[in-house]
C-alpha cells in the first residue's frame, strides 16, 4: 500500500530524512517511535504530501505522491491524518466539521455526508453532540471528532501524529480505543506514538527512527523483547522506566 524509496528530506541546511525505505502492506500497522527530532513527523508529512522532499520516492496505493502532475487533493482523500492538535474549524459545529469534505472534496450530497456523519459519531461513542461546537467538548472527544472527520473521506490509509500527546491521561484510552478498532478492522495505519502499550498490543512493526534514519524495524514483539540496534535498546530502557 506505501512505499517509501531511498527518500531524503532537507528544512534549508538541515538534513531531517536522510534515505528513508520502508514498506508497508495494506491491512498493516506500523508504529513509528523515536526521540523528538527524529523525523518521524515529517516524514508523516512526506508520505501525505504536506512536505515536500528533495530526493527519492512515495507511492500510495499506485499514486506517486511528489510527481509534478499528481493531484494532491486527490491523495488526501485516500490518505488521511490525525494530528496533535484537533484543528477542528471552531466555528463549525461537529456535524459541518465531519460533513464538509465528503460535500465539498468527494462532491457527496449534504443528506449522503450527514447519513455518513451520524454514522460516525454513534461509532465514535458521542452521537449527541452532533450540534455542538469544538469549544464545548473535551480534548478526547475533540479528537475522536478528527478521526471521524479524516473517516468520512472513506480513506485508504490513516496516519496519526501523536495524536494522545495534547490529551490528559483520562482521556488517552478513549482515543487509542478508537485506533485499536480501526486496527482490528484492517485499515491501513502509519502511527507516531510515545504509547508503548498501544505500539505492543496493535502494531504488527515497530520502526525506530534516530537522526533521520531507519535504525531497526521488527514485529512488535520481537522488537521490545530482542532489539538489536544499540540506540534500541536504549530508548526502549528509557521510556518503559518513566
Amino acid at each position: 500500500m506505501i512505499a517509501v524509496q531511498d527518500v531524503h528530506k532537507w528544512f534549508g541546511l538541515l538534513h531531517v530524512l536522510k534515505g528513508i525505505d520502508l514498506e508497508i502492506a495494506q491491512g498493516e500497522v506500523l508504529v513509528l517511535i523515536g526521540a523528538s527530532g527524529s523525523g518521524k513527523s515529517t516524514l508523516l508529512r512526506c508520505i501525505n504530501g504536506l512536505e515536500k522532499i528533495q530526493h527519492g520516492k512515495i507511492v500510495v496505493d499506485e499514486m506517486d505522491i511528489h510527481k509534478s502532475r499528481t493531484n494532491l487533493n486527490k491523495v488526501r482523500q485516500e490518505i488521511g491524518i490525525v494530528f496533535q492538535s484537533f484543528n477542528l474549524f471552531p466555528h463549525m459545529t461537529v456535524m459541518k466539521n465531519i460533513t464538509i469534505g465528503p460535500t465539498k472534496v468527494k462532491r457527496i450530497s449534504p443528506q449522503e455526508s450527514k447519513e455518513i456523519a451520524v454514522q460516525l459519531l454513534k461509532r465514535i461513542g458521542i452521537p449527541e453532540k452532533a450540534d455542538f461546537y469544538p469549544d464545548q467538548l473535551s480534548g478526547g472527544q475533540q479528537q475522536r471528532v478528527a478521526i471521524a472527520r479524516a473517516l468520512a473521506m472513506k480513506p485508504k490509509v490513516m496516519l496519526f501524529d501523536e495524536p494522545t500527546s495534547a490529551l490528559d491521561p483520562e482521556m488517552i484510552s478513549e482515543v487509542l480505543d478508537l485506533m485499536r478498532e480501526l486496527a482490528s478492522e484492517k485499515m491501513t495505519m502509519v502511527v507516531v506514538t510515545h504509547e508503548m502499550g498501544f505500539a505492543r498490543e496493535a502494531a504488527n512493526r515497530i520502526a525506530f527512527m534516530a537522526d533521520g534514519q531507519i535504525a531497526e524495524i521488527a514485529p512488535a514483539e520481537e522488537f521490545f523483547k530482542n532489539p538489536k540496534d544499540e540506540r534500541t535498546r536504549r530508548f526502549i530502557e528509557k521510556v518503559l522506566a518513566v
